[in-house]
């Protein structure tokens, strides 16, 4: 039995101001890697928890997904 991050037709995520802790926002930053992921906008806007050093590790941590992160 496999876990899946989200489900397969999640398109876009809009955690907007849901106090989302860096934590929290790279583990579903991790699930975008995955081949069945097909997510292609995650917001996070409106997280102050969201430093500018956390948004650099997840906009690299995105890298090479189809998914475009928004703050």
């Amino acid at each position: 039995m496999t876990h899946d991050c989200l489900p397969h037709q999640v398109r876009e995520l809009d955690l907007s101001a849901t106090d989302l802790e860096p934590e929290g926002a790279m583990e579903v930053v991790r699930c975008l890697s995955r081949p069945e992921c097909k997510l292609t906008t995650l917001k996070m806007a409106l997280n102050p928890a969201l430093d500018e050093e956390a948004k650099v590790a997840l906009q690299s941590s995105a890298v090479g997904t189809q998914c475009t992160l928004e703050f």
